[in-house]
């Protein structure tokens, strides 16, 4: 794949702005302003020629222990630590944000990336996906509440919805109400049984909700599981494999 720092280079980032930069020849050697984050971004494109619809697109949200400065702290865990192993992954344009230090994942910055990404690289917008762990699961059932119909697919793992529960000095804004008109998302959901971090009770709340609904919800409780949900989840071909079989359902 061809690998491109997504806002590496930027020499100053406004604290309402969001770097952008990529390949030499490419459009992406700008910045534009998202409204509330500077967010470096680590972008892994596929080989050879687009398919006439465009590429499949993986948004991947870390954890609260990645956050900073030092973008490859994005490669940590997950999609972007697998890339080079799973070929699978290789079919997407791979979009992997760095949240800030102290900071929490805010769903308006990212949909901003995800535009300026649309815009300008040939990306199939029905075919959408987003997964994260822990924080970047909080940000995934977020981002599923404020654009309900942006996305084919989500896996939130090890996730929830309002953090404020669990930490109150968190500045959030989930409304699970808002998050049901996401119940023709496809949903894979993962979580561990005694994970003392974030209950799984957190995710048993959306996925209940959501199902309610008529949401199609399939979700993985780990019985031996602590915090670490992930690292079996997205060491499985068969989840992108999944994901790529999603197409968005159009209103």
């Amino acid at each position: 794949m061809k690998n491109v720092l997504y806002g590496l280079a930027v020499i100053s980032l406004l604290s309402a702005g969001c770097g952008v930069v990529g390949p030499e020849d490419s459009e992406f050697a700008r910045t534009h302003s998202v409204p509330d984050q500077a967010l470096q971004v680590w972008i892994e494109v596929p080989e050879g020629a687009p398919p006439e619809s465009g590429w499949p697109l993986l948004l991947f949200l870390h954890g609260a222990g990645e956050r900073g400065k030092d973008l490859t702290q994005v490669k940590v865990h997950g999609p972007p630590r697998l890339v080079g192993e799973l070929a699978v992954l290789r079919e997407f344009v791979l979009v992997a944000p760095l949240c800030p230090q102290d900071e929490w994942w805010e769903a308006r910055s990212l949909k901003s990336v995800l535009d300026k990404v649309l815009e300008t690289l040939p990306v199939d917008p029905d075919r959408l996906c987003v997964t994260g762990l822990s924080m970047g699961g909080y940000g995934t059932w977020e981002l599923l509440a404020h654009y309900p119909d942006f996305f084919a697919a989500a896996v939130p793992i090890c996730g929830g919805g309002d953090p404020t529960r669990l930490w109150p000095e968190v500045s959030a804004d989930f409304d699970l109400q808002d998050l049901m008109h996401a119940k023709d998302v496809a949903l894979r959901v993962y979580h561990g049984e005694h994970d003392s971090i974030v209950p799984v009770e957190e995710s048993h709340l959306l996925v209940e909700a959501l199902r309610a609904e008529g949401g199609d919800v399939e979700f993985t409780i780990y019985p031996d599981g602590g915090h670490d949900s992930w690292t079996r989840t997205y060491a499985r071909p068969e989840l992108y494999m999944w994901m790529l079989e999603q197409r968005r359902s159009l209103p």
